[in-house]
């Protein structure tokens, strides 16, 4: 009854493995269910083999490819004329299907041979050592580049702590611990560099994990002069947007920020034409480090730009998403 009221609609669809001598059966007398499907309006298709849809390879069970081949029906025959379908949360497309020739969009997040996979979190560091180089004792030096954590594994990863092996000259600022990471997720911390005397000084910037043996070392430099032997270094720090991590970026990324004093803080994403896309932070923030997460889970492939405003500055970055 809902297909005879038009209140059950079947549009720009494939159906496929349909068996020689069989059809579409209804139980309401009188009512020819091949017949409606295949209405001309309809632009349905029906084949009697699965391969006939041309998929480059949807059976394989550990490995498929739903993507369809060169010749398939799928690439093309999509229509969005519904009013059904006017909402602009779809993307219109001219293919048929979830996946079109070229894009591969779930190779990111998911796994079809779960039994042979080894689940484990990967923490990886984006340095392995940080060089302050020379400034007088009593100056206050601070890294350039976040240091920057990320779990490159296809699990969560619990940070326990973190230690320096001399803490005397060196400190770690903006962040804190304990904390935890998602697969792909990243966190940023700063280093200072903090002399009281003349010397060479050295340390280690260690990551503890709470379920792991292993651990993250960075290791640490830094020089100090009797005052005055080095020119002033020690100017007030601006605010600064570093590069997002990852970037390039499938899902989400972490986007991290300095601030040299409390400030009233606005981060936003958007799109290439200027369109805001998300509101990362809006708000007065303390000094230090701070990072955010955004995640595009419901935005398409492209450029994208993250706006910082804060303390009467106004920077920018790009960040690539791609699926």
């Amino acid at each position: 009854n809902g297909a005879k009221n038009d209140t059950v609609q079947i549009r720009n669809c494939i159906w496929a493995g349909l068996a020689a001598g069989k059809d579409f059966t209804t139980n309401v007398a009188g009512f020819d269910a091949g017949a409606w499907f295949r209405s001309a309006a309809f632009a349905n298709n029906d084949y009697t083999q699965p391969s006939d849809v041309k998929l480059k390879d949807a059976f394989n069970l550990t490995n498929p490819n739903f993507r369809p081949d060169v010749g398939s029906p799928a690439l093309s025959g999509a229509s969005f004329s519904n009013p059904k379908l006017s909402d602009p949360f779809f993307d219109q497309v001219g293919y048929r299907g979830a996946f079109s020739q070229n894009d591969d969009w779930d190779a990111t997040w998911t796994n079809y041979d779960p039994q042979n996979t080894v689940y484990a979190p990967k923490p990886t560091a984006g340095v392995s050592s940080v060089a302050f180089g020379t400034i007088n004792k009593g100056d206050t030096k601070d890294t350039t580049v976040a240091v920057v954590l990320t779990n490159t594994g296809n699990v969560v990863l619990s940070i326990s702590d973190w230690s320096l092996s001399d803490a005397s000259v060196f400190s770690v600022v903006g962040g804190t611990s304990p904390f935890v990471l998602r697969a792909g997720e990243s966190k940023s911390v700063m280093l200072r560099f903090h002399p009281t005397a003349a010397g060479d000084f050295s340390s280690s910037l260690q990551f503890h994990f709470v379920t792991q043996e292993q651990s993250v070392n960075i290791s640490i430099t830094g020089s100090a002069k009797e005052t005055g032997a080095v020119g002033n270094i020690a100017a007030e720090r601006s605010v600064e947007l570093y590069t997002n991590v990852p970037n390039p970026f499938a899902a989400s990324t972490s986007v991290s920020y300095y601030l040299p004093k409390p400030s009233f803080v606005t981060l936003e994403v958007l799109d290439v034409t200027g369109k805001r896309i998300a509101v990362l932070t809006n708000g007065t923030e303390q000094v230090g480090m701070h990072t955010e997460l955004f995640n595009a889970d419901n935005l398409s492939n492209g450029l994208y730009i993250l706006r910082l405003n804060a303390n009467g500055i106004t920077l920018t970055k790009q960040m690539l998403l791609a699926k």
